[in-house]
């Protein structure tokens, strides 16, 4: 094994990182340490600059710091009446079992269903959650029209016994027997 004589390859204080200096380089064409310089005092050959630096990219500025990435947002903005549609619709479909109010807040939740998914239309990005204003919007729909078919179920069943006929009664007695007789057959 031969030794290197001082100088013979390049330079000998080898930093082994980027921004060598270049102090004490011999070497004409700047030693293998000055690769990827960034420039700074003392060295001779032009370098390529550290990875991320401007002078990477012809002064231009970093593409992957301007630009945001495939499907990320290009705002910060979510969109908060997609968990209110959703809660509301939650709510309005218990109020149906619950206290019968259902149908009102179904009407709320439509509303607020509707914002939701006109202003998910205008986000771009994992903030949209257009899926939570769309299930938000249906579950009112469903808490406004469940009480209006069986509200029309209970018309016409009542209809095709008879028990409608009993409604014209005024009295409160016979009114109530006469319902009882039409559902008992």
């Amino acid at each position: 094994m031969t030794t290197r004589e001082p100088g013979e390859y390049g330079n000998d204080n080898v930093n082994n990182g980027v921004g060598n200096t270049g102090a004490g380089n011999t070497s004409p064409y700047g030693g293998y340490e000055n690769y990827g310089n960034t420039g700074n005092v003392g060295n001779t050959t032009p370098g390529y600059g550290a990875a991320g630096t401007n002078d990477q990219l012809g002064g231009y500025g970093n593409y992957a710091e301007t630009q945001p990435a495939a499907g990320a947002p290009v705002t910060g903005e979510t969109n908060g009446l997609a968990i209110a549609s959703l809660v509301i619709g939650i709510i309005a479909l218990l109020g149906l079992v619950v206290g019968g109010l259902g149908f009102f807040v179904g009407i709320i939740g439509l509303v607020v269903g509707i914002l939701a998914v006109v202003k998910a239309r205008k986000i771009v990005g994992p903030g949209r959650r257009m899926g939570m204003s769309v299930a938000g919007l249906v579950l009112s729909i469903l808490a406004i029209v469940l009480p209006l078919v069986l509200f029309g179920f209970a018309l016409a069943f009542l209809g095709s016994t008879g028990a409608m006929d009993c409604l014209s009664i005024g009295d409160q007695a016979a009114m109530q027997t006469c319902i009882e007789d039409a559902l008992a057959q």
